[in-house]
């Protein structure tokens, strides 16, 4: 009997093939319900949508209406608007009439706006206003979730993905005037992918944000996690994988959510009957070489010191990277080093965890290691 791979990568996960985070899930509920608002960390790829998606939908059981927006691909103010507007009012109500309707009841202000539905029969909606009352229009729109929750007598939560967007745009000042006055009636989600710039937001006591979330850093899996969720796949697609190579393949990958997902998908694709080492390099090959053209765009935007510290960084492991014999091996001051991690950092290539500097992607040091210059490495 022919099989569909068990492991999925490279989208939105959810149903079976989510696993575990059932802590994160529990804490988001609470706070969530508790009208606290919550900053959401995690590198890219690392299923922190999957997570708030995950969320939203137990919330919706609690009675809890949910909205989820995406501000990755927002380039303006106006952007911003609309894509709020329509995401507010579609999320509670979910057909035109109903929207408008909604839009009549609820809002102060009467907007203009028009509807358009895609080749796919996709809505959207296009707010029409004048220089004059765009502030106004910003505070209204974004008052929208606060009014439909007093006027329904509901809770609402609002999740907005990619957070540091609305540094970007320079928006922060103005949202946060906004949400601070919604009290426990909105509880907000915000999540994003650059570290650096979510700390400045909410840990710079300059900044319209400071404190005034809750921060949660979302952690890798662990393996006793990944173990029977990866074990059971093999077993019941007819295959079977001995508990080494799982614990090898989760500790290479740093038991990054995605990492492990493609990895074992790949090793699932190159194994017969029974995983052996053959397989499991094969599989590890397969990786590297898809990720290879991420890598090299991520690369090519590096100065050569920080593709040198970069070496360092994965020859070291991330520890001792000052030490003497460590930096005459790749021909590097301690000054330029420092500058060049200050930099790295800033990119969202590498974070520091305690004393030890580590990839956002460990697939990074992997593909460093086998890639770049595998000459140094023993």
């Amino acid at each position: 009997m022919k099989h569909d791979n068990p492991f999925f990568f490279g989208g939105v996960v959810e149903e079976e093939d989510f696993c575990d985070r059932e802590d994160e899930l529990n804490s988001l509920e609470k706070d969530v319900l508790s009208g606290i608002n919550v900053l959401l960390y995690a590198p890219r790829r690392f299923g922190k949508t999957s997570l708030l998606l995950a969320s939203l939908k137990r919330l919706k059981n609690k009675g809890v209406k949910g909205v989820y927006i995406d501000l990755f691909p927002v380039s303006s103010e106006e952007e911003f608007l609309n894509l709020y507007f329509g995401a507010v009012v579609f999320s509670l109500e979910g057909s035109v009439e109903r929207v408008i309707r909604t839009i009549r009841e609820t809002l102060k202000f009467k907007p203009s706006f028009s509807v358009n539905v895609d080749s796919e029969g996709r809505t959207s909606f296009r707010l029409d206003f004048g220089r004059v009352q765009k502030d106004k229009t910003f505070e209204e729109v974004i008052d929208l979730p606060f009014r439909y929750a007093e006027k329904r007598g509901s809770k609402l939560c609002v999740v907005l993905d990619e957070f540091q967007e609305i540094y970007r745009l320079g928006l922060e000042a103005k949202l946060r005037s906004a949400v601070q006055k919604h009290s426990r009636k909105v509880s907000y989600l915000f999540s994003g992918s650059r570290k650096s710039i979510l700390e400045k937001m909410f840990s710079d006591r300059r900044e319209p944000f400071y404190r005034s979330v809750k921060k949660v850093s979302l952690n890798p899996i662990g393996e006793k996690e990944w173990i029977p969720f990866i074990r059971e796949r093999f077993e019941r697609t007819g295959k079977s994988i001995p508990v080494e190579f799982i614990e090898e393949g989760v500790k290479l990958l740093e038991g990054h959510p995605q990492g492990v997902q493609e990895f074992f998908h790949f090793l699932w694709e190159e194994t017969d009957k029974v995983v052996d080492r053959g397989s499991f390099l094969r599989a590890m090959d397969k990786l590297l070489e898809t990720e290879k053209d991420t890598f090299w765009f991520m690369w090519e935007e590096l100065t050569n010191i920080q593709r040198k510290v970069l070496k360092l960084i994965a020859y070291t492991d991330g520890v001792e990277v000052y030490r003497r014999e460590n930096l005459e091996r790749f021909s590097l001051s301690a000054n330029s080093v420092q500058k060049a991690v200050g930099s790295l950092i800033e990119k969202d290539v590498i974070e520091r965890k305690g004393k030890k500097l580590v990839f956002q992607n460990p697939i990074v040091k992997l593909w460093l290691r086998r890639e770049l210059n595998p000459s140094v490495f023993p």
